[in-house]
């Protein structure tokens, strides 16, 4: 005999902001060109309230989730925190997934140039050592990478094993970190110039780049 197990999440009553959570996300890319950077997201990450950043630096000055901490480097040009992510339940090294969040204000890999490259490195290597030193784990099995867009408009990278079975969730939006570096040691303003595929799974947060392309394309 088979026994069949299934999960069941029931709300009563229910929002229309209730059932959009769990509808099959309708996704839409983005070639985000340095001028889309400028006019559509820039604008749109600058009305974000600073509170949505506040567990941020909660935990960057050690008032949040210190139990969570691995590594924490205090210099505040090339320093940062690296932090179990709340995702990582089970303490499983195929699932790990950590988070190094900088200690530099940087919103995203589009504000960065040569004069970051030690941050960069630094949060490669310190960051791949502690990975080693607390797990056992090597650098060459871990994903070292930016999500672009990010989650939080706070510098930060994320390390996870191989064998994490979320790759294929944000596929379109990762930027490996040592091709980061590679990038700004080949052209230090390459983040400025570049045109990034972008995704976005809402109307109402598509629809800036919609109305703008649209008007540019009148005009």
């Amino acid at each position: 005999m088979v026994k069949i197990v299934t999960t069941m999440t029931v709300r009563n009553p229910a929002s229309r902001k209730h059932i959009e959570q769990f509808k099959e996300p309708k996704f839409f890319l983005i070639e985000e060109t340095p001028e889309l950077y400028e006019e559509v997201t820039l604008p749109v990450i600058k009305k974000k309230p600073k509170k949505h950043k506040k567990w941020i630096y909660d935990i960057l000055e050690g008032k949040a989730e210190v139990d969570r901490v691995i590594f924490n480097d205090n210099d505040e040009k090339t320093g940062f925190v690296l932090i179990k992510d709340s995702d990582w339940l089970d303490d499983d090294k195929e699932n790990l997934n950590l988070l190094a969040i900088a200690r530099n204000d940087l919103k995203s890999i589009r504000e960065l140039n040569g004069t970051h490259l030690p941050l960069l490195k630094n949060i490669k290597e310190a960051g791949s050592k502690a990975i080693k030193e607390k797990y056992g784990i090597p650098a060459e099995n871990l994903r070292i990478c930016f999500h672009y867009l990010p989650s939080s408009y706070h510098l930060h990278v994320h390390f996870a094993h191989f064998t994490a079975d979320n790759t294929e969730r944000v596929v379109d939006r990762i930027h490996l970190l040592a091709r980061v570096i590679n990038n700004i040691e080949l052209m230090p303003d390459y983040y400025q110039k570049a045109t990034l595929t972008i995704r976005h799974c809402k109307d109402k947060t598509y629809k800036p780049y919609q109305d703008y392309l649209k008007k540019k394309k009148a005009t």
